[in-house]
């Protein structure tokens, strides 16, 4: 992994070229508190895709949970995702039930459901954050915030729903 001290003082961002090397990483570094951003995002609905997040995703996540629970960190943060459950108009919180409707969903479902488990079985300190609309640069075109802008900008129509949706809109430079 390749080391970068983007976010300040005392604070260590690891960046890694192959999901295999961040529990080594992780042990490497014996952090206090850990902040698991990693997810290979895909909407493809087949099965090839099944294969590819089960190895991309939850087996990194499950593999840092352990590491964690090994190095008794304070606290681990890990990403979860709308797509966790079903198309939702209103909100969603921890009594909503997981549906998702793609391998990439159902991947941070279990994410989510090992992380229950962890926290559960031996109390690691462990959340789930789901912020649902983070926009910046780099953003895939297939996403709300650069569809938007690239309809304005053709002076296209907007292709959106009703707008009933609660959601975050999060800005990442």
């Amino acid at each position: 992994g390749d080391t970068r001290s983007a976010l300040g003082p005392g604070v260590e961002t690891v960046w890694f070229d192959q999901p295999s090397e961040l529990t080594d990483a992780v042990r490497s570094v014996a952090p206090d508190r850990v902040i698991h951003l990693h997810a290979v995002i895909t909407t493809a609905r087949d099965t090839a895709a099944l294969a590819s997040t089960v190895e991309n995703n939850l087996l990194p996540s499950i593999g840092l949970m352990v590491a964690c629970r090994e190095m008794g960190v304070k606290r681990l943060i890990l990403m979860g995702s709308g797509e966790e459950f079903a198309p939702v108009t209103g909100r969603f919180d921890d009594s909503s039930n997981a549906n998702p409707p793609s391998p990439y969903g159902a991947s941070k479902a279990a994410i989510t459901c090992y992380a229950k488990m962890f926290w559960n079985t031996f109390q690691m300190p462990v959340a789930v954050l789901r912020p649902t609309l983070i926009y910046g640069p780099g953003q895939a075109p297939r996403m709300l915030i650069p569809q938007v802008m690239h309809a304005l900008a053709r002076n296209q129509p907007i292709p959106v729903t009703a707008g009933m949706q609660t959601r975050d809109f999060i800005h990442v430079e």
